[in-house]
C-alpha cells in the first residue's frame, strides 16, 4: 500500500480491534526492545543538562558586596594613592582610615559603608594637609553631613569577587537594596518558568517547551551581557530563570519519560551531577580567572549554545504522544531511541554477539496493526475514532470532560490535597537547600574555593539518591530516613553551636557539608517522587506548580542566615533542623509511589463505562458514514 493512501475498512477494522497503546505498553517496550538506559537515554539527558547552566551560583559572585568610601577631589585621592609608592607622607592609608577622616561610620568593623562625607569648605590654596586637618574630630563638633559628590572608591577584600555589578552601577547606600532585588528576581523566575514549564509541556509537547525555552534563554543572557543598566539586568535575570527553571522542570519529566521507573533515578542523577557540580565548579574555576561580570556571563550564553544541537536530535516524549493518541508518532520516537541503542551496544560488543536492527516497519508492528507505518499523519484522528478506549484514552476525555464542566463541579479533594501537600514538602527542602548553600559561604576563604567545594560535595549526593531508588521499589521510605538523618546532622550542628560557641567552625564546617550532600539526595529525590503523586496527564504541571511556588521559600533564606548575625551563631542551623522536621511529618500524609503507570483515580467505574460506550457509539457512527461514502 502506497504511503499515503487512504486506510481500506479492513484496516481499519484490524485498528478497531487492536490494543491502545497506553503509558504501560511504552514502558513494555522500553524495557524490553529499546531498552530503559542506553547511550540514546543518557545523551540526551547529559547534552539537555550540559546546554542548560545552573546559573543561580553566579549572584555569589556577581552580587559581592565590597567596602566602600566616599571619593573626595583628584587632588586629595592622589595625594592618598602616592602613599603606595613615594614617600610623600609615610603612612599607607586604608580604605578604613581614609574613610573614618571624612565621614562618619555605623557600628560595625567588618565592613567600610560610608555613604556620607562632612560638609566642611576647602579655602583656598590651602594644602590637601590643611584641609585633612579640619576634618579633625568632626563627629564630636557636630559637623553636618552631606551626600558623596564624586562618587565612591571600593576595595574588595581578598576573598570576594572583584568584578561584579556593585562597583559598576554604584549600588551602594540608597541603592544597596537592589544588589538582592536581582536575587530576589531571579528566584521569583524561578517559581514563575515552573509553573509555565509544566503547562507549556502539557499544552504543547515536552520537545517544543525544551527548544523554546532553551532558545529564550540563548538570547536573553546575550541581552543580559549588554545590560545598560542594573534594572535592565535584574529583568534579565527574571526571564533566565523562568526559561532556566521551565527547562528543568520539563527535563526532569522527559528523563522519567524515557525510561522505566526502575532507572529514572539514574537517568536524574546524570543530570543533577552535571548542572549541581560540573556547572557550579566549571563557574567557580571561570570566577577565579574571569574578574569581569560582563564575560563570567557570556561564558555562560556559550554553554546555551548547546541547545542548538537539541533541535536536531531531541525527540519528542513517547508517553507524550500515546497520551494523545499519536501511535506513528510514539513508534517513531520509541525506534529513534532503539536503533541508536542498538547501534552503540553493537559498537561496544564482539561481532558475534552483535543484534540486526529491525526495520522501522518490523518495529512498528510490535506495537500496532501493520497498517499504522503506512498510514499519513493526517489519517492519525482518523485511526484514533477506531481504537478501542485505554486507560489514558479514557483520562484524555475524563479531562476534557472535567474542564468543560469546571465551573459546576467542584474541584478533586485528593488532588488539591496532593498539592497542597507537595508544596509544603518542596517549600521546606528548597529553603533548608538554598540556606545551606548560600550559609557555607560564611567560611573565610576565596569564594570561588567555597564554591567549588560545595560543588564537589553535591556529587556523592546526586550518586546516592540514584542508589537508593535503585535498591528501593517504593520511594516514600528511603526518602523519609535520608531526611531524618540530616534532620539530626542538622540539630547536632546547631546543638554544639548555639551550646559551646566554638572559636573556630571545623566541626561545623564538616557538618555543613554532610548536610549538603543529603539535602542534594534529597532534592533529586523529590524530583523522582513528587511526579510520581499524580496520573501522567497531570503530572508536568502538578509538579511545575509545587516546584515552582516552593521557590517562594528560597526567599526566606537571606533573612534566616542574617540571624546568625544578628542573634547568635548557629541559630539558622536550629531553624533548618526544625523545617525539615516538617518535611517529615508532611511525608507521614503522602502516598507511597513505586515509579508504574498509575490508572487514572479521577475516573470512577461508572463514568470509565460511560466514556467506553460514548467512544463506541461515536465510533460505530463514523463507521457507518465512511462506509455510506465509500
Amino acid at each position: 500500500m502506497a504511503a499515503n493512501s487512504p486506510l481500506s475498512k479492513t484496516e481499519k477494522d484490524k485498528v478497531k480491534t487492536s490494543p491502545a497503546l497506553d503509558g504501560a505498553k511504552v514502558d513494555e517496550l522500553l524495557a524490553e526492545v529499546v531498552q530503559p538506559i542506553g547511550f540514546w537515554q543518557i545523551g540526551l539527558v547529559l547534552l539537555n543538562a550540559l546546554s542548560s547552566p545552573n546559573t543561580v551560583v553566579l549572584s555569589i559572585f556577581i552580587n559581592s558586596f565590597p567596602n566602600h568610601r566616599c571619593q573626595m577631589s583628584t587632588d586629595i585621592e592622589a595625594w592618598f594613592s602616592n602613599a603606595t609608592t613615594e614617600a610623600v607622607n609615610s603612612t599607607v592609608w586604608s580604605i578604613r582610615q581614609i574613610a573614618e577622616i571624612f565621614s562618619p561610620l555605623p557600628d560595625t568593623s567588618t565592613i567600610t559603608r560610608a555613604c556620607e562625607i562632612y560638609s566642611i569648605k576647602r579655602r583656598a590654596n590651602s594644602t590637601v594637609e590643611e584641609y585633612i586637618a579640619l576634618f579633625a574630630n568632626a563627629s564630636a563638633r557636630g559637623i553636618p553631613t552631606e551626600k558623596c559628590s564624586h562618587g565612591f572608591v571600593y576595595d574588595y577584600n581578598p576573598h570576594q569577587y572583584p568584578g561584579g555589578v556593585v562597583a559598576e552601577w554604584n549600588l551602594v547606600c540608597s541603592r544597596a537594596w537592589e544588589a538582592p532585588f536581582n536575587e530576589s528576581a531571579y528566584m521569583a523566575g524561578m517559581c514563575l518558568g515552573f509553573v509555565v514549564g509544566g503547562w507549556l509541556s502539557d499544552r504543547l509537547g515536552r520537545r517544543i517547551a525544551v527548544l523554546s525555552t532553551g532558545m529564550t534563554e540563548f538570547i536573553i543572557c546575550l541581552l543580559a551581557c549588554l545590560s545598560p543598566h542594573h534594572m535592565f539586568y535584574a529583568t534579565t535575570r527574571f526571564l533566565i530563570a523562568a526559561c532556566f527553571s521551565a527547562r528543568v522542570a520539563v527535563a526532569t519529566v522527559i528523563a522519567a519519560e524515557l525510561t522505566t521507573a526502575k532507572y529514572r533515578s539514574i537517568l536524574t542523577a546524570i543530570g543533577s551531577v552535571i548542572q549541581l557540580t560540573v556547572h557550579r565548579m566549571l563557574i567557580a574555576i571561570l570566577a577565579y580567572f574571569v574578574h569581569s561580570w560582563r564575560i563570567l556571563t557570556g561564558c555562560m550564553f556559550l554553554l546555551n549554545s548547546g541547545v542548538l544541537i537539541l533541535c536536531f536530535v531531541l525527540p519528542e516524549s513517547p508517553k507524550w504522544l500515546a497520551a494523545r493518541g499519536r501511535m506513528e508518532a510514539t513508534g517513531r520516537s520509541l525506534y529513534a531511541g532503539y536503533r541508536t541503542n542498538l547501534r552503540f551496544a553493537n559498537l561496544f560488543s564482539k561481532k558475534a554477539n552483535r543484534q540486526t536492527c529491525m526495520s522501522e516497519g518490523e518495529f512498528m508492528g510490535l506495537i500496532g496493526p501493520p497498517c499504522l507505518p503506512t498510514t499519513s499523519e493526517t489519517e492519525e484522528d482518523e485511526v484514533r475514532n477506531y481504537m478501542p478506549v485505554g486507560d489514558v484514552e479514557v483520562e484524555m476525555h475524563a479531562s476534557k470532560h472535567r474542564h468543560s464542566s469546571c465551573w459546576c463541579r467542584p474541584l478533586n479533594c485528593e488532588l488539591v490535597w496532593t498539592t497542597f501537600l507537595a508544596i509544603i514538602l518542596l517549600t521546606c527542602h528548597t529553603i533548608s537547600l538554598y540556606g545551606m548553600v548560600f550559609y557555607s559561604t560564611h567560611i573565610r576563604f576565596h569564594v570561588s574555593l567555597v564554591v567549588a567545594v560545595n560543588a564537589v560535595a553535591n556529587m556523592p549526593g546526586c550518586f546516592l539518591s540514584a542508589c537508593l531508588y535503585r535498591l528501593f521499589r517504593f520511594r516514600k521510605r528511603p526518602l523519609l530516613w535520608l531526611i531524618l538523618i540530616a534532620t539530626t546532622f542538622q540539630s547536632i550542628a546547631a546543638l554544639h553551636t548555639l551550646i559551646l560557641q566554638p572559636d573556630n567552625d571545623i566541626l561545623l564546617n564538616v557538618f555543613g557539608n554532610i548536610i549538603l550532600l543529603l539535602q542534594t539526595a534529597g532534592i533529586m529525590m523529590l524530583f523522582v517522587y513528587v511526579p510520581e503523586l499524580y496520573t501522567p496527564l497531570q503530572r508536568n504541571r502538578g509538579f511545575g506548580l509545587s516546584i515552582g511556588v516552593s521557590r517562594i521559600g528560597a526567599l526566606a533564606f537571606p533573612f534566616i542566615n542574617q540571624l546568625d548575625v544578628d542573634v547568635i551563631h548557629g541559630i539558622p542551623l536550629a531553624i533548618y533542623a526544625g523545617i525539615s522536621a516538617i518535611q517529615l511529618l508532611v511525608l507521614l500524609f503522602l502516598k507511597d509511589t513505586n515509579g508504574e503507570v498509575m490508572p487514572p483515580e479521577e475516573v470512577d467505574g461508572r463514568e470509565c463505562t460511560q466514556l467506553r460506550s460514548a467512544k463506541s457509539g461515536t465510533s460505530s457512527e463514523a463507521s457507518q458514514s465512511l462506509h455510506d461514502i465509500a
